[in-house]
């Protein structure tokens, strides 16, 4: 399991431009069986009623956020998401050069939104992509499609995926 909770706060008598507080938190479980990965992911946050500045806002899109949206596409001051992937390794590499290549596959369900009340409101996305895990660091490049009509091609070199 890999949890992750944060909390940020802003008032305006410490120096800060607006008043607000901030929680956001996720949780994800890898299940390997043999070259097989299995993960489970969900995050969550909540600006407790407060209208968060955009800077402060849940960003939802990216390689690694949602798939088949942009990096921060969508904004808002809650944020839902529930995913679920896979990995295959397809070719083990030489130690020398790294530990593998990869079949990679995610789908996403979840949002962002202004209002709590608004939380019934879903996307979904999925992304089909291969990955290396290359002594010179991860590399990635993967297909995203989100519903809406939302298409992305993604490219990483050095970040975890």
């Amino acid at each position: 399991y890999c949890l992750k909770v944060e909390e940020w706060s802003a008032d305006q008598n410490m120096g800060g431009d607006v008043d607000f507080d901030k929680l956001s938190g996720s949780l994800r479980k890898y299940q390997s069986f043999g070259d097989h990965t299995i993960t489970l992911g969900l995050q969550g946050g909540t600006g407790f009623g407060d209208d968060l500045p955009g800077y402060a806002q849940f960003t939802l899109g990216g390689p690694f956020s949602f798939a088949g949206l942009a990096e921060g596409q969508f904004r808002g001051s809650y944020l839902g998401v529930g995913s679920v992937g896979y990995r295959y390794r397809l070719l083990r590499l030489p130690a020398q050069l790294g530990r593998g290549i990869y079949l990679l596959a995610r789908v996403d369900v979840g949002n962002v939104w202004e209002d709590p009340d608004d939380t019934g409101d879903l996307r979904q996305g999925g992304v089909l992509g291969i990955g290396a895990d290359t002594a010179f660091g991860p590399i990635y490049l993967g297909y995203g499609r989100a519903d809406g009509g939302y298409d992305c091609l993604y490219f990483s070199l050095g970040t975890v995926f």
